[in-house]
């Protein structure tokens, strides 16, 4: 169900309130299909030609992402991210979805395959990320986050990380002489799990202080275990004071 309301969010005009996508049918056989049209809910009238221009705009960059042709992309920040929500899940459990938008716009089937190729359009740099990377500042530093995908960048080897701090995702180049060992170390079973790791490197900053991307990276696991309350308790802490004097003393501090 959220790749239905996902895909009906994005097919909403930000700046209409007003018109909303109702519920038509649904069809819990499989296929799950989903029959949704706009509404002005102000007139209980349909709204298709209000949201005529934001469908066909959305259509072509679905229709871009799947068979890979970049292309200027002038969506907000947040249907951006829709996009990105749906593509994922096309690479990690659904395993095909059919949009179709009306319109007289050809339908578009998104699969596995499809929703890599438009997940890495999406994560390319911009020109804008591009330009600033020019005057960034950099610095030899480290992240740590989740394994998400093992790649190129630039045309060179590279990991891609989900920063545990940001949750942004961060291409990591990793330089000639770890490769061998990185190949060695990283499985398929590390991305699927999401494996957490550390990546040491060049880090490369803009001028507002956003990280860009990582060269020259050294890849480590990050190891947890679960702890026991036996081995965070220190009998010591209070210096043999209770709990009610230990606090009393810090307040009179």
């Amino acid at each position: 169900m959220h790749q239905v309301w996902d895909f009906f969010d994005l097919l909403s005009d930000e700046n209409n309130q007003h018109v909303k996508w109702v519920l038509e049918n649904a069809s819990f056989n499989s296929p799950f299909v989903v029959t949704a049209q706009p509404v002005d809910m102000r007139t209980n009238t349909p709204a298709n030609e209000s949201v005529s221009p934001i469908v066909r705009d959305i259509a072509i960059v679905m229709q871009n992402l799947s068979l890979n042709q970049p292309d200027q992309i002038n969506l907000s920040n947040k249907k951006m991210k829709t996009i990105e929500q749906l593509l994922e899940r096309n690479t990690n459990g659904i395993d095909k979805t059919l949009y179709d938008f009306g319109h007289g716009i050809e339908p578009i089937v998104m699969d596995q395959n499809h929703a890599e190729v438009g997940l890495k359009l999406l994560s390319a740099p911009n020109e804008l990320d591009q330009l600033l990377a020019t005057f960034a500042v950099q610095g030899y530093g480290s992240i740590n986050g989740s394994l998400i995908q093992v790649g190129t960048h630039h045309n060179k080897p590279a990991v891609h990380v989900k920063e545990f701090n940001t949750g942004k995702k961060i291409w990591c180049q990793v330089d000639q002489q770890t490769l061998e060992e990185v190949e060695e170390k990283i499985r398929a079973k590390d991305v699927w799990k999401r494996r957490d790791i550390c990546v040491q490197g060049m880090l490369y900053f803009d001028d507002v202080g956003k990280l860009i991307r990582i060269i020259d990276g050294n890849v480590t696991y990050l190891n947890r275990r679960q702890v026991s309350i036996q081995e965070l308790h220190d009998p010591e802490f209070s210096e043999g004071l209770s709990s009610e004097e230990y606090i009393n003393r810090l307040r009179e501090d």
